[in-house]
């Protein structure tokens, strides 16, 4: 039936599949054939000429909600098509219920209290009651989808008014243009005054005719201006109670009109503003010419906003709190997984404090300390008067330059480094953390690598030094002269410059030495980093050998 597009065919076209899955167990199906407002006689027709097939779509609905009894409702103006159904329903386990014609005793609530004598509640649905309320032209439908294979294509619709020369029932396919089905009826269109679409009740006046016919579609009225007049203008409410008597749903017409006025959804919602059915009783009976049908659909279509973006903000606050609950998640898992890997570099520096000796001990220093350091000593010593080439050069006793001594510096801590990472891709490829996780050991590996060729290199440049100290002192010694040549005192920005070298090129080492113990979610950040400090110290070399 969803398949087939089935809905209800009497006014409101609820999807008939939902109407046809209950929660609650239904007892009752009944079957709506009053068609109790005038002008419209699509349901009469169709009982006349398709009784079989109403009541073999009856017993579908009844077999698939399970329902034992199954009552059909049909007003007393329609003899003809009682007297079909009566012959149709013989034998059947279907019974056809004739009362007096009442407007609007059509509406499902009140065709069920005529019916079965129970009233249902306010704010609940007659599957409350164990019952299920269906259009005589829904149970067609379902014949012809589940019998014939046909799906809703098409409907029984009322051509009237008087400004029709052959008003008639018609069976017209969902879409024909409204002009070309009142053309079929020889509409005298110099008489047209007033297009309806539904009935004089509840329906909707139009301003064109290229409207589609669609599947609630049940009447067309072609009014002239005697048959539908122009309605007088509004008048203040004298508070008279009629629309009150008329209301079929026992509603207070004339409070909803107040709240509906002032906006007051509140009040709408506490006066049970859509037990309406929108049936017009009240507004027909209205002395003042008030629509008050017209208010209560406009305050109905603000509820219905109003709730729609309610719902929409409550969504849209479900998605930001779940957002911010996983990122506070995030937050404490990145946390967790840095105390865990500072854990495991302070058990690797504990266990390097105990193995270092010496020279190892020396390489854990602050660099920039020992920069800061030297830095210090030269100045004092250039104060005191004492020239930095003589004090840098080895001594005959031993003593090393301050470049050897910077590079046996630089040499120990790349060794130390060294020594490091071999003990963390060691711990790396005995880890239960880490096993199958190969690039972590790949990456351990090549910071290895570097490492060694940064040793070789140091040590190359070490040993060179120390050769080319070694020959300029013994040329000096064999020269015999009275006065050694010495070296201009550096300025204040040379000094400057090569302490700030001196810090840069530590930032250099430090990153380094952070890159080898670092998990992967800080590894490319802190290759920035070093590649940044890189060629930081780079320019500042470069302006430092252009002072000299």
């Amino acid at each position: 039936m969803r398949d087939a597009g089935i809905s209800g065919l009497g006014g409101a076209g609820f999807p008939t599949a939902i109407k046809l899955a209950p929660v609650n167990a239904i007892n009752t199906l009944i079957l709506n054939g009053t068609e109790c407002e005038p002008y419209i006689t699509a349901d009469d027709m169709l009982m006349r000429e398709k009784a079989e097939a109403v009541i073999q779509g009856a017993e579908i609905l009844q077999y698939m909600l399970g329902a034992g009894e199954c009552l059909v409702g049909i007003e007393d103006n329609k003899p003809e098509a009682i007297a079909a159904m009566r012959e149709a329903a013989a034998g059947k386990n279907i019974d056809i219920v004739v009362f007096p014609t009442i407007y609007p005793s059509g509406g499902e609530k009140q065709l069920i209290l005529i019916l079965t004598g129970q009233e249902v509640s306010s704010g609940k649905l007659p599957a409350d009651l164990g019952m299920v309320v269906q259009n005589v032209g829904t149970a067609v439908a379902v014949k012809e989808a589940i019998i014939d294979g046909k799906p809703l294509i098409s409907r029984i619709t009322t051509l009237t008014g008087d400004a029709l020369s052959a008003p008639q029932n018609v069976e017209v396919l969902i879409g024909t243009l409204a002009q070309d089905l009142l053309q079929y009826a020889a509409l005298r269109e110099s008489e047209l005054s007033t297009l309806v679409l539904g009935g004089p009740m509840m329906g909707f006046t139009v301003d064109r005719m290229d409207i589609p016919v669609i599947k609630t579609s049940n009447c067309l009225i072609a009014a002239t201006e005697d048959e539908f007049p122009a309605a007088p203008d509004a008048q203040a409410c004298i508070r008279c109670g009629h629309c009150a008597e008329a209301c079929p749903s026992s509603l207070l017409p004339q409070q909803l009109y107040w709240h509906a006025r002032a906006e007051n959804h509140e009040q709408l919602m506490h006066h049970n503003l859509f037990d309406c059915i929108e049936c017009g009783a009240c507004s027909f009976v209205c002395p003042s010419s008030i629509p008050l049908v017209q208010y209560y659909r406009a305050s109905k279509g603000a509820i219905r906003t109003q709730e729609a973006r309610h719902a929409k903000s409550e969504r849209s606050k479900q998605r930001y709190e779940g957002r911010l609950a996983r990122l506070e998640q995030e937050k404490v898992e990145k946390e967790a997984k840095r105390k865990a890997n500072a854990e495991r570099a302070a058990k690797l520096k504990a266990a390097q404090a105990v193995e270092n000796t010496g020279s190892d001990v020396k390489a854990e220093e602050d660099p920039i300390q020992a920069a800061i350091a030297r830095a210090k000593a030269r100045k004092a010593a250039a104060a005191a008067g004492t020239s930095e080439p003589a004090s840098a050069r080895q001594a005959p006793g031993g003593q090393l330059s301050a470049k050897q001594k910077e590079l046996k510096v630089q040499l120990s801590m790349a060794k130390a480094q060294a020594k490091k990472t071999e003990r963390a891709l060691a711990a790396a490829e005995a880890s239960a953390d880490l096993n199958g996780d190969r690039g972590a050991i790949e990456q351990l590996k090549s910071n290895l690598a570097m490492l060694h060729q940064q040793v070789t290199q140091l040590q190359q440049a070490f040993d060179e030094n120390t050769r080319e100290s070694a020959s300029k002192d013994h040329t000096e010694t064999t020269a015999e002269k009275p006065d050694k040549a010495t070296k201009p005192a550096l300025t204040d920005n040379e000094k400057k410059r090569k302490v700030e070298l001196a810090m840069a090129n530590a930032a250099v080492k430090k990153l380094q030495r952070a890159i080898a113990s670092a998990g992967e979610d800080e590894l490319d950040a802190l290759k920035q980093q070093l590649k940044a400090a890189e060629q930081k110290a780079a320019e500042m070399k470069k302006a430092l050998e252009g002072l000299s």
